[in-house]
């Protein structure tokens, strides 16, 4: 299938039939089992198995009738679920989510991103800078929000990376491009906290959105798809996206359902969300995955963006989300590099997403 009949698909999707609480249980019960297509396979061979030990018992006989055991089918193996099917699990996990309060909408996450660095003899290596970072947003005044930004550091990825960095003479600073360098050591190992104000609240495509406009967002796919695509054609119109070389409408979509997922937006927004993921050209079920803090999850991909991955060097990028299949909440947003024989991974992990009545430490 050609890309713009692909595209002329997404445009005109129909939401995906709901599938149902049982269904959905049974989909998140699928992805916890072991290995399911294993399992399936093993009860098939067993079945068969008796099956024709019934025929050899009986091989003197003209003719055979045989039952299946206990009135049951014989089950082929099922193969792993399309990430539409989990996604829209997801969708109706999400809708069944009781709504919460609180004083500050509160979320922590871990940032770890890689790039390329070169040594001597401009031998290559990885390099990874890490960081985690708190953001409190009050729920009375959302443009005071506090920011809490903690450097780890950066360093080399692996340990060939270490030996190749080693090599390169042990350079404690990396430049990756727009003047920009990375240090091996934090100038703070503290937390650096400071006020966002002014410049806080909660943001949606590129702007500034208050609590109550979040709650007034469109419950339903198509209306979901319509709000963003008109969003992403006014920046462009007004210069604040690229007209040429700019993510697709399908990447579009995934970005900015990706940030809707992070926002105290309504339950049934959130499904809405997740349908409309379901919905795009090109998605692919990746299988079970962990993130970067060890927890597992289902991994749907979507290719074709593009990042930088060091000083004047882009590179195509897989995008993919990792959910939590008892929640339904995201555990992981990651960025795979495509095009070369290793992947670099730009990925934020987020250890906790939602209200809390805890205020911020003071700057």
């Amino acid at each position: 299938m050609d890309e713009m009949t692909e595209l002329r698909r997404f445009r005109s999707a129909v939401p995906v039939e709901p599938l149902g609480e049982r269904q959905t249980e049974r989909v998140f019960a699928e992805f916890h089992a072991p290995s399911s297509r294993a399992r399936a396979r093993r009860i098939w061979t067993r079945r068969r198995s008796l099956g024709l030990g019934v025929l050899v018992a009986a091989g003197a006989a003209a003719s055979v009738a045989v039952v299946p055991l206990g009135d049951e089918k014989p089950e082929r193996p099922t193969g792993p679920p399309s990430p539409q099917m989990l996604l829209i699990a997801a969708a109706e996990r999400a809708e069944r989510d009781l709504v919460r309060s609180g004083a500050f909408w509160h979320q922590r996450f871990r940032e770890t991103r890689q790039y390329w660095a070169r040594g001597r003899n401009g031998e290559r290596y990885v390099i990874e800078d890490r960081r985690i970072t708190e953001l409190w947003t009050p729920t009375r005044n959302p443009d005071s929000a506090v920011i809490s930004v903690r450097e780890l550091g950066a360093g080399p990825a692996t340990p060939a990376d270490r030996a190749a960095w080693q090599r390169a003479g042990s350079p404690s600073d990396w430049p990756i491009g727009n003047g920009m360098r990375l240090k091996a050591k934090p100038d703070r190992r503290q937390p650096v906290v400071r006020s966002q104000r002014g410049r806080g609240g909660f943001r949606f495509m590129g702007e500034p959105v208050t609590l109550a406009e979040l709650q007034r967002l469109p419950a339903d796919p198509q209306g979901l798809r319509t709000l963003i695509l008109r969003g992403r054609k006014q920046a462009v119109d007004t210069g604040r996206a690229p007209r040429e070389n700019g993510p697709s409408e399908a990447e579009t979509v995934f970005l900015e359902t990706s940030v809707l997922l992070r926002l105290p937006a309504p339950p049934r927004t959130r499904g809405a969300a997740y349908r409309l993921i379901a919905s795009l050209p090109g998605l692919r079920y990746e299988g079970r995955a962990r993130d970067p803090l060890g927890r597992p999850g289902p991994a749907v991909d979507l290719p074709g963006g593009r990042a930088a991955t060091g000083a004047d060097e882009m590179s195509g990028v897989t995008r993919r989300l990792i959910v939590d299949p008892k929640t339904s909440h995201l555990l992981a947003w990651q960025d795979h590099t495509t095009g070369s024989r290793r992947q670099l991974v730009t990925s934020t992990a987020y250890e906790s997403i939602g209200w809390t009545d805890t205020p911020p430490p003071r700057g």
